[in-house]
Order: structure tokens, then sequence, then C-alpha cells
């Protein structure tokens, strides 16, 4: 919980001696999602061969991702 509509609506605003990170902002419909959710595994699929696992479950309960 990081931008400030998210600390306003959880804990009542910004404390001083934090920053919020990033912003809310409302992106426009662009269709469907399932493209994009198939690029970023995609990506982790490509990512589990450069450390060796065979799927992505594998490489997540073999190795650990900081």
């Amino acid at each position: 919980m990081s931008s400030s509509t998210a600390m306003d609506k959880h804990v009542g605003g910004v404390a001083e001696y934090r920053a919020s990170e990033g912003k809310t902002v409302e992106v426009p419909y662009k269709g469907p999602v399932d493209v994009t959710l198939q690029d970023i595994l995609g990506g982790l699929r490509s990512t589990c061969t450069y450390v060796g696992g065979i799927s992505i479950k594998r490489t997540y309960q073999t190795y650990h991702i900081y």
C-alpha cells in the first residue's frame, strides 16, 4: 500500500515520515487482459530457462527468488 490514495483509504493519510509511491490513474480500456497475461507468463517461462527450471511452479519450489 504505497499510493496516497491507498494510504488515505486504509490508514487515514500519509504519515510524515513516509512518501507515497506512484499515483492513482484511470487507464482507458484497451482490450482483453489475456494478451498481456500471456506476455507476462512468457517472460516468466524465459526466466525459468535461465535458472535451469523446467516450469514456473518447479522453479518457484526449487529456487529462492528475491
